[in-house]
């Protein structure tokens, strides 16, 4: 049997149901069972059984303490109750500070208990944990008691380089676009207008304040071309703590596209809502021609994004920042990295100028991906 531990199932914390999904389709012949918080509001399709048992993020934050007694409890519990406890696997798909301390305690209570395997995203976890929390981890990954296991290879080396911890670094989940799906296609018919995509949740890390200059700058090299092509830039609404911010943002984007200097050479701007269900969100991967990740460095230097996978799966070319992880799946042709700020208009126009070729090579990363 294997137990996943999912922190919150709501429509704010999309991944967590489609990395359900994806675990699901590699352990096809697994009896598969889901703990998540006590107040998560989605009960999945893919998966009846799940339980509603754990502290919420909430809890966690408040009653530290508290939180991890009665998690550490309600697993016990919830594991003793199973007419098989023999041969239990533990799955946490995103790693946190909270879980993967929660594992230590459940190894150090009944080291019989399960296999554990974490999925570490960031480095900030394992940073975060006190030098004694972290020796107890590297003690039970010695001890293949727990795997740690990652997205990209560069966190799987800092892993070891910063902290003695081993860690497979073949642990890919697709987000939400599904292997399964067919390839895109683009529309031929729209030749000259070209769909330009910043999906994900609007943050700074995510490069989030650099779009007006990106637009700025891809405005001013349209209007000095000759490829009489409309662009359009599709993204979700800008999400700021005051409105007053958001209103600031907006008139810094707008203002970037007002210089029209050709008429049949535009950059239209299509933003879509704050939040997206999952369908929306698939639909808009598939909706647009290239996809732009401005993320920043020192945040995603050894980090995946789930907006990669999902643009290499639906078979998209990405203009990126250089040095990022998960680059590795951005080298057969299929995109275009950007080294500075600046880099990035003309970056994103020679896609644009090119896009059969691009698309063609993004078919091929796409199958390279899959063969993974």
């Amino acid at each position: 049997m294997l137990l996943i531990i999912a922190e919150k199932l709501d429509m704010k914390h999309g991944h967590e149901q489609t990395q359900i999904q994806a675990i699901k389709g590699l352990y096809k012949k697994s009896e598969i069972t889901i703990l998540t918080a006590h107040d998560s509001t989605i009960n999945l399709k893919e998966n009846r059984d799940t339980n509603c048992i754990l502290a919420s993020k909430r809890d966690q934050w408040r009653l530290p303490k508290r939180s991890m007694k009665r998690d550490l409890d309600a697993i016990q519990k919830f594991i003793g109750q199973l007419k098989k406890t023999k041969n239990i696997s533990i799955l946490v798909p995103t790693a946190s500070v909270y879980n993967i301390k929660l594992c230590i305690n459940l190894l150090e209570l009944h080291p019989e208990l399960a296999r554990f395997s974490i999925r570490v995203l960031w480095i900030s976890v394992i940073e975060k944990l006190s030098i004694s929390e972290r020796g107890r981890l590297v003690k039970f990954v010695e001890k293949k008691a727990i795997t740690l296991l990652t997205e990209t290879i560069s966190l799987s080396n800092l892993l070891k380089e910063s902290y003695g911890l081993t860690a497979l670094n073949s642990f890919l989940l697709p987000a939400s676009i599904h292997p399964d799906e067919p390839e895109s296609n683009r529309d031929l018919s729209m030749e000259s207008y070209i769909k330009i995509g910043y999906l994900g949740s609007f943050r700074k890390e995510k490069g989030a304040l650099k779009l007006p200059t990106i637009l700025a700058d891809l405005k001013k090299l349209l209007n000095t071309s000759d490829t009489g092509l409309t662009l359009e830039f599709v993204m979700q609404k800008p999400i700021f703590k005051s409105k007053i911010g958001e209103l600031l943002y907006s008139m810094r984007l707008n203002y970037s596209l007002q210089n029209t200097g050709k008429s049949k050479q535009k950059i239209k701007l299509r933003t879509l809502d704050k939040v997206l269900s999952h369908e929306a969100f698939v639909d808009a991967i598939c909706s647009v021609d290239l996809l732009i990740v401005p993320y920043d460095l020192k945040a995603y230097r050894a980090r995946g994004s789930s907006i990669i996978i999902d643009g290499v799966l639906a078979g998209k070319p990405v203009v990126y920042t250089d040095g990022i992880g998960q680059s590795e799946l951005l080298e057969f042709g299929n995109a275009e990295a950007a080294v500075e700020l600046v880099d990035f208009a003309p970056k994103i126009l020679a896609i644009v100028q090119n896009i059969d070729t691009y698309y063609a090579n993004a078919v091929n990363a796409r199958r390279m991906l899959i063969a993974q």
